[in-house]
């Protein structure tokens, strides 16, 4: 067959993008776009602009800008804790187990920095408290994982038996949001570069009398 005998290719169209993976770009530039310019940087006009959308397609995919952000929360949460119970879950003692959880939740910020912002904003715009009560459940959700560890350490003897668990638990959960805090306003800074020593100095005040 000759080039002048080939048939003629029809031009194809470019084909839309699916519902699931415009949705997964409408979370991601969500998140961008925190990351980027903070709260108020986020609109709906800006997340359209960010994904090549119109304000009228755009929310063919999410009816309200509440759900973006409810979706946004969703996609933070299915990243973060299979990571933290697969740390919780790894050979060592309660207490090494328990510095690699929370290490963790610090090492993900590095690949979601919008977690910061995301996590100190408890309202969300328009979700008529839906999104505080989904970040109390995943807040709770990190507790209960920590006090798990922080009992089995009291039992085992890794720190004082006479210790209160429930206020141990809140020192070490406290590391975080203060890491979290200076890193949300000192870009630059890795919560992770000082967490080991934070660390180490709570456990040495818990640390079984000798």
């Amino acid at each position: 067959m000759t080039a002048e005998t080939a048939p003629i290719k029809k031009a194809t169209r470019r084909p839309r993008q699916a519902g699931g993976v415009r949705r997964a770009q409408v979370v991601a530039a969500l998140l961008e776009l925190l990351h980027e310019l903070g709260v108020e940087g986020v609109t709906t006009v800006s997340i359209a602009k960010r994904v090549g959308l119109s304000q009228a397609a755009l929310f063919k995919h999410f009816p309200t800008k509440a759900d973006i952000w409810i979706a946004a929360m969703n996609e933070v949460g299915e990243r973060v804790f299979p990571a933290l119970a697969a740390a919780s879950k790894e050979p060592g003692t309660a207490l090494e187990r328990l510095q690699r959880t929370l290490r963790a939740n610090l090492e993900l910020v590095e690949e979601i920095p919008a977690m910061t912002a995301l996590l100190f904003y408890r309202e969300g715009p328009q979700s008529d408290g839906q999104f505080a009560e989904m970040l109390a459940s995943r807040f709770h959700g990190v507790r209960r994982v920590v006090h798990e560890l922080v009992v089995e350490a009291a039992e085992a003897g890794e720190i004082r038996a006479d210790v209160d668990v429930d206020i141990a638990t809140m020192m070490f959960m406290g590391l975080i949001p203060g890491l979290l805090h200076r890193h949300h306003f000192e870009p630059g800074y890795h919560p992770v570069e000082h967490f080991d020593a934070m660390f180490e100095l709570i456990i040495h005040g818990l640390a079984p009398h000798k």
